[in-house]
């Protein structure tokens, strides 16, 4: 495991108890505003919530602590978030705002919202896994992408139907004109040519 997530986690809560502090010197109420601040209470706060604990659990077994400023309770979560699969119907109205809809001054080209948007719905792809897409990761000539080291770590191939293999050679021959093809490029570009 990498621990990435988490070594942010503890890194932003370093930054709201204003720095380098002894672990000892941590209170309850810089806990207790780390893990619910001024944000809705959402599903996130537990897993912030497990993060210190590990992180107080190693003080406490190291002798820096005596006891955890951790609150004992949990509040009442929201239910998980129920996933929506978008109708044909609604997609083809999705696309055709995405087409009209990003600003002439805004970072984003409407043809890339509207290929991402595609590659989302038709290649089944996480949002995080698109946006990490780079023009070596995508064979257009053999209708597949290469999404590398995802969730788990894990890499996969992922097949495109002949409409989406269309729609995405119709979007690389406008993104290459533009940007050109550099294996390292990112597939799908801000209008300044950044992922």
């Amino acid at each position: 495991m990498r621990f990435d997530s988490e070594a942010a986690m503890l890194a932003s809560f370093c930054r709201r108890v204003d720095g380098n502090i002894d672990v000892e010197s941590v209170t309850v109420e810089q806990v207790h505003d780390f893990l619910t601040g001024n944000r809705p209470l959402t599903n996130h706060w537990g897993k912030r919530r497990s993060v210190l604990d590990c992180l107080f659990r190693f003080a406490l077994s190291r002798g820096y602590l005596t006891a955890s400023p951790l609150p004992r309770y949990s509040p009442k979560l929201p239910p998980p978030l129920t996933p929506y699969i978008y109708s044909q119907q609604e997609l083809k109205r999705l696309l055709e705002v995405a087409s009209t809809a990003c600003s002439p001054y805004g970072l984003l080209d409407a043809y890339v919202l509207r290929a991402l948007i595609l590659i989302l719905y038709g290649g089944c792809l996480r949002h995080g896994e698109a946006l990490r897409l780079t023009m070596q990761d995508v064979n257009l000539d053999e209708a597949v992408l290469h999404v590398r080291e995802s969730k788990f770590y894990r890499s996969r191939l992922v097949p495109l139907g002949a409409d989406l293999n269309s729609a995405m050679q119709a979007y690389a021959r406008q993104r290459n004109q533009r940007f050109g093809q550099a294996p390292a490029a990112p597939f799908f570009c801000l209008r300044d040519g950044h992922p």
